[in-house]
This record gives structure tokens, sequence and C-alpha cells, in this order.
């Protein structure tokens, strides 16, 4: 009896002990990915920024890029769709004359989640205009005859990927033309004008409505002014 007692007491200390051994052992715990190193930069394209130069040491890293509008307001969420295997990633989202912020933080699928470090160092891009598009060629006049002054003109040189969308007709009372009035816009498939408003004395000039890569419509300088003899 008192044998089995004591093998009783002994299994039950034993049972604790396993149970108090397995409530105060640490997890495990998962690897990290590390801070990237303060290298990351940039190049700039047409209409685009290539971010590149980021490290970090840790086995199986990626890397998520962030860009914002303000100095330490990138967005929380990254630019690229999934992690990319390397720090580079291409932005082909920017815009003219704007400023942007990026930085970049490395990932690790098993690492806690969210699996990402802190953010590298901070990178400041401003987008440099677009190049002013071209204007139209060769204004000329028709023949002029009462209450009709014909035009026509050639489509501008194809240059700095601009797409000619519409094209406006000014007309003015001076040769300079000063503080002309638009009197007509036309498609951008027609590049003659008839001016039926009888004024025969008026000068004129054409200027191209352009687009660039989807964004806004931007207007060419004015071609050549053409106006009576």
């Amino acid at each position: 009896m008192k044998t089995t007692v004591k093998f009783t007491l002994l299994a039950l200390m034993l049972a604790l002990g396993v149970s108090a051994l397995s409530q105060t052992k640490p997890a495990p715990a998962k690897p990290a990915a590390k801070q990237p190193k303060a290298g990351l930069n940039y190049r700039l394209g047409t209409h685009s920024v290539t971010l590149q130069g980021c490290t970090d040491a840790t086995a199986g890293v990626s890397f998520n890029f962030y860009r914002g509008t303000s100095a330490g307001a990138e967005s929380t969420t990254p630019l690229n769709a999934t992690p990319q295997a390397t720090c580079s990633f291409v932005d082909t989202t920017v815009v003219a004359n704007a400023v942007y912020y990026y930085t970049a933080k490395a990932y690790l699928a098993t690492a806690a989640p969210p699996g990402l470090s802190g953010p590298s160092n901070e990178i400041t891009v401003t987008i440099p205009p677009d190049a002013t598009p071209p204007a139209p060629t060769g204004l000329a006049l028709g023949t002029v005859a009462k209450n009709d002054v014909p035009l026509q003109w050639g489509a501008p040189p194809a240059d700095g990927g601009y797409i000619v969308v519409a094209y406006e007709v000014m007309r003015g009372t001076a040769p300079t033309l000063p503080n002309p009035a638009i009197v007509a816009i036309l498609p951008s498939s027609t590049m003659v004008w008839e001016d039926t408003g009888g004024c025969t004395k008026c000068y004129y000039a054409v200027r191209s409505m352009t687009i660039k890569e989807a964004a806004s419509i931007v207007l060419s300088p004015l071609s050549n002014i053409v106006g009576p003899a």
C-alpha cells in the first residue's frame, strides 16, 4: 500500500513538473526581416521612377515599396502587388511637376505577421515638367472673299509622345495677335476651316490640343500668324 502511494505521489510530481515546464518554456522565435540598409535610390525615366539599391541580408527576404506626397507620410499600401525578390521596382504612375517620397521595407513570409521590417531611408523624387508640344505647321490663307476666309495647316511634328486630339483656331485684329479669341475647335482629323463671319481684315493662328500618356490636355504654342496682305 505504501509503495503504491509513493509511486502515485512520484507520478503526480513528475506530471506537475512536466506541465510547469511546458507552460514556462518559450515558443521558438520566428526570424524577422532586418531593416533595409540606407541605400534606396532611384533613376528617372519618361514618366517613371525606378526604385533600387536597398539590401537586406535575411535569407528569403523580398521587398515592398511605398509612396507618399509629403515627407514621412508614405501610404501603408505598397506600390507593388506582390513583394519583389530584389530591391527593384518601376513606378509608372507618376505625373509631371509632382514631388513624391518613397521608402522600402523588407518582407519575410516566415516572420511574425505582418512580416515587415522598418522602413529604409526616405528618398524625394521631383518629376520634371513635360516638354512643350510642337505647334501646327504651315498655316496658310486660301483665296479670301467677302465673308469667307479659308485656312489650312499641317499637323505638328510627331515629337515627345504627344497625341493631337483637336485644334483651336485663334483670331485677332492685329498682326501680333494679342488676346486672340477662340473661333473654332476642330477634331484632329480636320486641318482646314473657313471663317464665314466676314472678318477679312483679321489675323489667325492655330494651336493643337494634345495629350500625353493619358494625362490632361496640353496646349501647344501658336502656329505662324496669317492675315490680310
